[in-house]
């Protein structure tokens, strides 16, 4: 690769156009050779890319790059919305269908969808948009809202969760854009979605977790929890935390406590510590893993039964837990 292709590949998000594969001085048979032996790969009709770093993403990843393709080919008459600007964004898009590019036109062009691109039609007012390495994008706000008129409810949450927790939005710029858009197709569930969106949420498991105990009828739990003993010393920052039914709740939990390079019987040993001083003063605790979200009944049946030890339990000991703001 010589070195204006590469620093348009750099600057263009890794995506490059045929005609600026001639223009870089490669010829068609060359571009047909590095094709052929595997160097590159087409990824939409005149868009291309290292194979190598294509392979080496993931879905969210691999859809960006078509994105930044259908940006190259439609230029200024598109700005990328919906779950494309959500996937630019690098928010969490668990579960959500990507096999289409999202952008919303700015030249009044007919909503419809081919080539794998959706083209929405839509009022995009000055403060609607923003920009990322050189690309036009909605705004954080409008993007996840966006995103919860063509996603599950699961899916929009774990997006808008992420969006708060990373201040790349507010919960008034989410309840704005959802007031903007409210009569818009599929946009049903959108205020659900904000009115459920939680900032201390720190992961997608997080997230999924809080849907999976709201449609399962659970006692909202309070996410990051710091619970004290009768000194005052700190025994842990706890994920989820069923304050009447004393039960603590952590969706794998280990990864908060184990940096990188830690030794990993210290780091088990210090958890189970940890462990033992909660139960100490009263509360039970309760570990999720990811398998475990796809049977929310298991879920439930194991939380239930931590309320049922912690009723049985004397009175616990002297101890804070303090709620975050």
């Amino acid at each position: 690769m010589n070195g204006r292709l590469e620093a348009l590949f750099a600057q263009q998000g890794q995506v490059v156009t045929y005609g600026q594969l001639l223009a870089c001085g490669y010829t068609e048979q060359d571009v047909r050779r590095y094709l052929r032996d595997g160097l590159w790969l087409r990824i939409r009709r005149g868009a291309y890319v290292a194979r190598a770093y294509h392979d080496g993403l993931d879905e969210v990843g691999r859809h960006v790059l078509r994105t930044r393709a259908v940006v190259l080919s439609l230029g200024e008459r598109t700005v990328v919305s919906h779950l494309s600007a959500a996937a630019l964004y690098g928010l969490p898009l668990w579960d959500a269908d990507l096999r289409q590019v999202h952008v919303t036109r700015t030249d009044m062009g007919a909503a419809r969808t081919e080539g794998g691109v959706h083209h929405h039609v839509g009022n995009l007012r000055a403060g609607d948009t923003t920009w990322i390495d050189g690309v036009a994008v909605v705004q954080t706000a409008r993007a996840v809202v966006e995103t919860a008129c063509f996603a599950s409810f699961e899916t929009a949450v774990v997006a808008a969760d992420a969006a708060l927790y990373r201040d790349l939005a507010t919960p008034d710029d989410l309840a704005d854009a959802s007031a903007e858009l409210h009569a818009w197709p599929y946009s049903h569930d959108v205020g659900a979605v904000v009115g459920f969106a939680d900032g201390r949420a720190e992961s997608v498991g997080e997230s999924r977790l809080r849907v999976l105990f709201d449609r399962m009828s659970m006692p909202e739990p309070v996410p990051q929890v710091t619970i004290t003993d009768s000194d005052g010393a700190v025994v842990g920052r706890v994920d989820f935390l069923f304050a009447e039914e004393r039960t603590v709740v952590e969706f794998d939990g280990k990864v908060k406590y184990a940096p990188d390079g830690a030794d990993p019987a210290l780091v088990l040993f210090r958890e189970k510590r940890r462990e033992d001083r909660l139960r100490e003063l009263g509360y039970e605790v309760v570990r999720i893993v990811w398998s475990d979200l796809a049977h929310p009944e298991r879920v439930v049946a194991k939380v239930r039964a931590a309320f049922a030890r912690a009723a049985a339990r004397p009175s616990a000991m002297h101890h804070s837990a303090h709620f975050p703001r």
